[in-house]
């Protein structure tokens, strides 16, 4: 259970974290739309 558990949590994390950089990126284009 364990070493199939392991590699999900992995991926789970790289995908968080990824969603987490496209906000930051939506977010910093909206400030950027709004400032021009």
């Amino acid at each position: 259970m364990h070493k199939t558990f392991k590699p999900l949590v992995l991926g789970l994390r790289c995908y968080t974290d990824r969603l987490k950089q496209l906000e930051l990126g939506v977010t910093l284009m909206k400030v950027e739309y709004l400032q021009t």
